[in-house]
């Protein structure tokens, strides 16, 4: 029982990236929407603050698209390390490639004409 604590206190305190920064993201999408839903009420500001106001909006926008550019990168990684590791699995093993090298070996040397035996 307390091997289950540990483990998941454990896991509580690693936090996933992805995470905090789709987090991230999220609050600069919102903030970046409340601020153009807000807009209108800029007409009347002077032109420091009115500049300001939506530099600070494109900032947020510009840091959301940043952070959704990097979680497409991160999901393409991903699935590349795991495309990766399940061909070692699979069709990188030497177990593997070894049987399929005796195979391919096996059928070169028959003669020409001759059908290769089934053994099955």
């Amino acid at each position: 029982m307390a091997c289950d604590k540990t483990t998941a206190a454990s896991q509580r305190k690693k936090r996933n990236p992805q995470r905090i920064w789709r987090s991230i993201g999220a609050v600069a999408l919102g903030i970046a929407a409340l601020m153009v839903w807000n807009g209108v009420n800029t007409v009347g500001l002077p032109a420091v603050v009115f500049w300001l106001y939506w530099a600070v909006m494109l900032t947020a926008l510009l840091v959301a698209l940043v952070v959704a550019w990097i979680d497409v990168r991160y999901i393409r990684l991903q699935y590349l390390l795991e495309r990766r590791a399940i061909f070692l699995q699979t069709l990188g093993h030497p177990e593997f490639r070894s049987q399929l090298l005796h195979s391919t070996t096996a059928v070169e040397n028959i003669p020409a004409g001759e059908k290769p035996r089934s053994d099955a």
